[in-house]
C-alpha cells in the first residue's frame, strides 16, 4: 500500500468505510483477507504504538468498531 493510502486509512473517521466478514476486512476498495493479515502480522506489522492507552480505544468506540 502507497504511505498516503496508509495515512489516508489511519485518518479514517467514518465506521461505514469498514467492513468486516469472518474472511475479509475491507476499507473503502481495498481488501486483505484472514490470510493476507496474519502474514503480515508475522513478518512486519508486530505493534501499533501510541502515548496514549485510551486514545485509540475511544477512537475504536466511536466507529462502533470496539
Amino acid at each position: 500500500m502507497p504511505p498516503n493510502v496508509a495515512v489516508q486509512l489511519l485518518e479514517e473517521r467514518s465506521p461505514h468505510a469498514f467492513h468486516f466478514t469472518p474472511k475479509v476486512v475491507s476499507w473503502r476498495e481495498h481488501e486483505l483477507t484472514r490470510d493476507e493479515i496474519a502474514t503480515a502480522r508475522k513478518i512486519s506489522a508486530i505493534s501499533f504504538g501510541s502515548c496514549s492507552f485510551t486514545e485509540p480505544v475511544d477512537d475504536l468506540k466511536s466507529l462502533h468498531l470496539l
